[in-house]
């Protein structure tokens, strides 16, 4: 079940995680989230375990907290379809493939973000 509570408190994650890739990539980390949810898995966001969170968002300004908070609201009501091909899984182009990625199905990319099924 997803509480109001963990969408409420999740556009900081987001935000964290695509911060450097606009709209398009927080919307597509989004929607892992939502389909990880779905299946009954956690998020998956190493983000949310930033020691500096909350600074890291407040120094990305009003604007991109908005941008965050408003693709969070729009991917879970439903408003906002799943632009990843069913993806339940991202990685970043910065760091090697993990080897959990062998054998996943490359379903989306976009920018630094490798997303899988």
């Amino acid at each position: 079940m997803i509480t109001s509570l963990l969408i409420l408190n999740l556009w900081m994650s987001i935000l964290a995680e695509a911060a450097d890739q606009g709209p398009r990539g927080m919307t597509a980390v989004a929607c892992v989230v939502r389909n990880r949810l779905e299946k009954g898995m956690g998020t998956g966001l190493v983000a949310a375990n930033r020691k500096d969170l909350k600074a890291f968002c407040k120094n990305q300004g009003p604007s991109n907290i908005a941008m965050a908070k408003k693709i969070v609201q729009d991917v879970f009501s439903g408003k906002q379809k799943d632009i990843t091909n069913g993806a339940i899984f991202f990685e970043s182009t910065d760091y090697p493939i993990p080897a959990w990625a062998k054998g996943k199905k490359v379903v989306f990319k976009y920018k630094k973000h490798i997303f899988y099924r």
